[in-house]
């Protein structure tokens, strides 16, 4: 019934013995070759093996009670206890540990689902969810999450979990319009229950979203109000989210001051709960505010230190992010062939794992990064995908930074064009509230230099 390998824990509390312990049963069939060792403490089937194993089991009538026993020892990881110490001290090992059991998560969620097993549906795929959240593939994540959607109960906690982690996925998958559905269902489930823990994770949740889609207003007041609840109810991993949301929102709207303040005061509950990912995640928000400042090098040190971090720890996602992040800073003072290595290793990432959202900002920076070497035909060709890319996802603010990009590019050529791409670029930023040190303020005043508009 594993599907992907297996450890011995994970042996004991599947296997139905009577007369042997697991370790023994194991050694015995690895002493056979019916078992393999495929790693220092794991262990496999080949899959001819397997799949004679599986017409035995099937024969013996013990295939439901085994998945059953699966399903059980899988579901502890994602109880919010095992969920919360990922991103504690220690979280690495667990995080690396629980990410060999992808495959046995996910299919442990789908036989669940099929026995109408409401808890272990719900508790593996939520684990599964927190593997795919740093490493994709997101399609594969919003798959297992909507099909465990199907036996949720309505009107019960296990489906407002359900669909935080869903709205969560989707979002990032790219379908913001679909992400604000399933969160504000959670929201209003959670605050129906009293769950005030899912509701401030909800609310965080529509804050990013609700910034994206181009609505700094409503973002702001919602990112308070999680904020205000966590402190409220003691949630420390909530609010150290929210924080770096708010800060990520103060820079890109250019106040500064407040993004560094918000982004250390996440740093300090950080480093006290031992959350290395969100930390890194931090050093890069401090980054780009440096980089707004003019400060590059101290902004670099940011970048790099976040870059290596998420490396270490396997989050892709947030690897993609510094790589972009390095690749505009490596931009700005004048390093091409740095910048281009980092932008296409970045664009290349968030293919990898699904990330449309970031996908579109890294080919925007390429862009930008090609507009700089004289190259107008690569720069238009990334600049479109970009633009193309971010109009799906409905991420009006990253748009607009790429508008005033293809208006640069276009200046000297197709003036008419890039007059109109200007012209939207300055709407959305009317729109955006920015002020004027953020970085499309002084995107859209290149363009304005670059077209001789007043």
């Amino acid at each position: 019934v594993f599907d992907g390998g297996f450890t011995l824990e994970a042996a004991e509390a599947v296997l139905e013995l009577d007369a042997l312990w697991a370790v023994d049963a194991v050694q015995a069939l690895v002493d056979k070759s019916l078992v393999r060792r495929v790693g220092p403490s794991r262990f496999g089937l080949l899959v001819s093996v397997q799949e004679y194993a599986a017409e035995k089991l099937d024969a013996s009538g013990r295939r439901a009670a085994a998945e059953a026993r699966h399903g059980q020892y899988f579901a502890q990881f994602g109880l919010e206890p095992a969920l919360d110490a990922l991103d504690s001290h220690g979280g690495l090992a667990r995080r690396s540990a629980l990410t060999l059991e992808i495959d046995n998560l996910a299919a442990a969620s789908l036989r669940a689902v099929a026995r109408r097993d409401v808890e272990t549906a719900l508790h593996t795929a939520l684990a599964a969810w927190a593997v795919l959240v740093t490493r994709g593939p997101y399609h594969f994540g919003v798959t297992v999450l909507e099909i465990a959607r199907e036996i949720m109960p309505p009107r019960s906690a296990a489906r407002a979990a359900l669909l935080n982690a869903l709205g969560d996925a989707v979002q990032l998958a790219g379908d913001s319009p679909a992400a604000t559905a399933c969160l504000e269902e959670a929201r209003d489930l959670c605050r129906s229950l009293g769950d005030r823990r899912g509701e401030a994770h909800a609310i965080n949740l529509l804050s990013v979203v609700s910034w994206q889609r181009g609505r700094p207003d409503e973002a702001i007041v919602l990112g308070e109000e999680a904020l205000a609840l966590c402190r409220e109810i003691d949630a420390p991993f909530i609010e150290s989210r929210v924080l770096g949301n708010l800060g990520a929102a103060a820079f890109l709207q250019g106040r500064l001051e407040e993004a560094r303040a918000r982004n250390e005061a996440a740093i300090a509950i950080d480093r006290a709960l031992g959350n290395r990912r969100a930390e890194g995640s931090s050093f890069g928000n401090l980054g780009i505010v440096l980089s707004l400042q003019g400060r590059f090098d101290e902004a670099r040190a940011q970048f790099e230190a976040a870059l290596v971090l998420h490396r270490a720890l396997g989050s892709r996602r947030e690897e993609s992010i510094a790589l972009s992040n390095l690749g505009q800073l490596l931009r700005q003072q004048g390093d091409l062939e740095g910048a281009l290595t980092n932008c296409l290793e970045a664009v290349l990432v968030n293919r990898q794992i699904g990330n449309r959202r970031v996908e579109g900002v890294a080919l925007g920076e390429l862009g930008a990064v090609h507009v700089a070497a004289g190259r107008r035909v690569e720069a238009l060709e990334c600049l479109s995908q970009a633009e193309a890319v971010l109009r799906s996802v409905h991420d009006h603010h990253q748009l607009c930074l790429v508008l005033a990009t293809r208006a640069i590019c276009e200046a000297p050529v197709e003036p008419v064009r890039a007059m109109a791409h200007l012209a939207e670029a300055e709407a959305g930023a009317a729109l955006l509230g920015d002020l004027p040190d953020s970085e499309l303020r002084q995107r859209i005043a290149e363009a304005r230099e670059a077209l001789g508009a007043d």
